[in-house]
């Protein structure tokens, strides 16, 4: 029940319930998610050089919607209670961090990356 409750579902909520139902309400209220809609643009430190008076960044610039496919050599043997095992399939997408190494003289803010 912990688990249900970190992941937002209901307590009593049932596997019998349609996950894809499920998924498309959460989907169409994806953007009222402060998990999702939070912008995460940022500049993080990660290491300076002295020589150059550079520091080297990682810059978080946000998220891309990918297209994943997967596909087995061979079937699991074993399947969990929620999904099916396909051969080979297609899932309509996964977010994907967006994140660029850079260098520069100036360390910004939070407000000033963004």
């Amino acid at each position: 029940q912990i688990v249900l409750h970190e992941v937002g579902l209901p307590r009593s909520w049932e596997p019998s319930q349609d996950l894809e139902e499920f998924a498309r309400q959460w989907v169409a209220s994806a953007s009222e998610d402060p998990d999702v809609c939070t912008d995460v643009r940022a500049m993080v430190p990660v290491l300076y050089n002295a020589q150059t008076g550079k520091h080297k960044v990682w810059c978080m610039l946000g998220y891309v919607c990918k297209l994943a496919s997967v596909s087995f050599e061979a079937a699991p043997k074993k399947q969990a209670w929620f999904c099916r095992v396909r051969p080979k399939c297609w899932f309509p997408g996964y977010l994907s961090p967006v994140v660029a190494e850079l260098w520069t003289r100036r360390l910004l803010s939070r407000e000033e990356f963004r």
